[in-house]
């Protein structure tokens, strides 16, 4: 008899730790549209804010690599999900 729990981790852990992967990626992406945001109101400039800006460049780098990442490593399931996904909702 083969237990599904042999081979990997439990299958509430890993929900849970795409849960929370997608919600600190989401949380970087609206940090930097929070700042990009600021920005173009004027709210300060680039150069006021140096090491603000150099955070949030680097977030920005982080979160796109991420995105590449996944989108290279994903699986022909986890495409046709995506899809099916956007379908049901309408886009």
């Amino acid at each position: 008899m083969d237990h599904p729990h042999i081979r990997g981790e439990h299958p509430r852990a890993a929900a849970a730790r795409r849960l929370l992967s997608q919600a600190f990626w989401a949380l970087i992406a609206g940090v930097v549209v929070a700042y990009v945001f600021f920005l173009a109101l004027g709210a300060f400039g680039s150069s006021e804010a140096g090491l603000l800006t150099a955070v949030v460049v680097v977030l920005a780098v982080l979160w796109i690599a991420h995105a590449l990442y996944v989108a290279r490593h994903s699986t022909q399931d986890q495409r046709l999900a995506r899809e099916h996904e956007r379908e049901r909702r309408g886009f």
